[in-house]
């Protein structure tokens, strides 16, 4: 019989989840010599989130019929899971190391910050702020420690990574204003917008070369991470339905996510880990603490006497 303990391990499946999208989507950014293969796999994702939800939908007798709102905000949520998406593949495709994009994506808590303060009037406090400096400190070892020369030289893809984290903090703000609904309805017509943008944008990138080995490698690796990503909705419900609260699912997902990603470029992709990337793990946790006002508060439990 389950328990309300067994939310942690549905978390544990997420952060899972999302490792394995990111070690994938470095697959796809390898096999990308073009940005028409990374609107391919961008494509083929949105596909299949949206043909997975479709049948969810109709095993459980249901249709993805909502109220306006629900399905223009889902929209608006898709269009920007879409360009999260085409800049996390392209930071791939121009050789960003995956622990390094992971770190810089994690961030969008600073992002999702200003979001909070200007369209929810969630304030923040001197805490908080110094919560944000310790993130930025954080991925200020990550990246090595640069210069103010080398930080306005930085390569392409660390802007493509922070991309990233700003358009996934946006969708955070969508998810705030559309929280009663479905998460299979949302995703479905998250999915639908995801693939009828990246069809629009062949007509700016071109057709990619579907005879070259590269683009069928891009589409069977893009169906996978598609139903990793149903199997991430799946675990983020569950998780949320056995106790779950955000702040402690929150931290302990993306920490799990952020040491894996280390594991991860070390292990597979031969990446080198520097004492900033380890220095850069513990930032992040006491940033996300200092942030967040539940975990503050467990965090000082911890140095109380009882």
């Amino acid at each position: 019989m389950e328990t309300k303990n067994d939310w942690r391990r549905w978390t544990l499946g997420e952060a899972l989840a999302k490792i394995t999208s990111a070690t994938l989507q470095k697959q796809i950014g390898l096999a990308s010599y073009t940005p028409a293969g990374v609107v391919l796999g961008n494509l083929v994702i949105g596909f299949v989130q949206m043909i997975a939800g479709f049948l969810f939908l109709l095993k459980v007798g249901r249709t993805p019929k909502d109220s306006p709102k629900h399905i223009l905000f889902s929209c608006m949520f898709g269009a920007f899971a879409f360009m999260s998406t085409m800049f996390s593949l392209s930071a791939y495709r121009l050789g960003g190391p995956v622990s390094v994009v992971v770190f810089i994506i994690t961030l969008s808590i600073i992002p999702g910050a200003f979001i909070d303060r200007i369209f929810f009037k969630h304030h923040l406090a001197l805490r908080q702020w110094i919560g944000v400096l310790v993130g930025i400190a954080g991925a200020y070892l990550v990246l090595g420690t640069p210069s103010l020369r080398e930080l306005s030289g930085l390569p392409t893809w660390a802007f493509l990574a922070l991309g990233t984290a700003c358009t996934t903090a946006v969708n955070q703000g969508f998810a705030q204003k559309i929280k009663g609904i479905d998460p299979i309805v949302k995703n479905y017509w998250g999915g639908f917008t995801t693939a009828v943008l990246a069809l629009c944008a062949f007509c700016f990138v071109g057709v990619p070369d579907f005879s070259s080995e590269g683009s069928w490698k891009i589409i069977w690796v893009s169906v996978l991470i598609g139903f990793v990503v149903v199997g991430m909705w799946t675990c983020n419900v569950r998780a949320y339905r056995d106790g779950a609260h955000i702040a402690e699912k929150k931290l302990m997902v993306n920490g799990l996510y952020l040491t894996s990603a280390m594991f991860v470029g070390v292990v597979f992709y031969n990446e080198s880990m520097t004492l900033g990337k380890l220095l850069g793990i513990p930032a992040f946790v006491l940033a996300t603490c200092l942030f967040d006002n539940k975990l503050w508060e467990s965090f000082r439990g911890l140095f109380q006497k009882k």
